[in-house]
């Protein structure tokens, strides 16, 4: 009989995880849990939290399942000025491609998160790659960066997304000749600080 063979992890896979994680125990310290709680919801240890929040530690697969499930029921806070939300995982990395847009521009649901209600300058950042063809030839756009501005708590924020994003292609098409492609690199849900920008 052969043995199992053992499944191993890339280290880049294992920094994603990582990252994931560390942002869902951030998200849900945000809305309101301690590190005693989540640990008590998920049946671990106060300190295991603690290396999955500062990525010192990988959680298996199950913990990490029952940690994903707590974070989707859980309320989706923007902490404080400054604060930035990565909303890359939720959308698709081709937008734009072979004529069309590739509707939904998101494959998951993308959370809805509140913040206090004083007018708080809280913006969608897009970070992409576009390629066109003008009358000088094909260009290709190494960072093609635009916002969504005015955002309120609880917006449907793949939306909002998809409304800016169909705006700049509305504009880049009246611009440029033909627009080719729109590859999305990042995008970031982010609380801006007035006193530092």
């Amino acid at each position: 009989r052969m043995a199992k063979k053992r499944r191993t992890v890339s280290q880049r896979d294992r920094a994603r995880v990582s990252q994931t994680v560390s942002s869902r125990v951030w998200d849900l310290r945000r809305s309101g849990l301690s590190q005693q709680q989540i640990a008590d919801r998920l049946g671990i240890s106060r300190r295991s939290v603690r290396d999955y929040s500062d990525r010192r530690r990988v959680p298996s697969r199950k913990v990490r399942e029952r940690l994903y499930r707590l974070w989707r029921r859980s309320e989706k806070v923007l902490g404080r000025p400054g604060a930035v939300v990565n909303l890359t995982g939720y959308f698709r990395r081709e937008w734009f491609g072979e004529g069309g847009v590739n509707l939904p521009l998101n494959f998951r649901p993308v959370p809805s998160y509140s913040w206090p209600e004083t007018g708080a300058p809280v913006d969608l950042i897009i970070y992409g790659t576009a390629e066109w063809i003008d009358e000088g030839g094909l260009n290709v756009e190494p960072e093609t960066t635009f916002k969504a501005r005015g955002l309120r708590p609880g917006d449907d924020l793949a939306a909002k997304v998809e409304e800016r994003f169909l705006e700049w292609l509305e504009k880049a098409r009246s611009s440029f000749s033909q627009v080719l492609s729109f590859v999305m690199d990042r995008v970031f849900l982010r609380w801006r600080d007035l006193e530092r920008n």
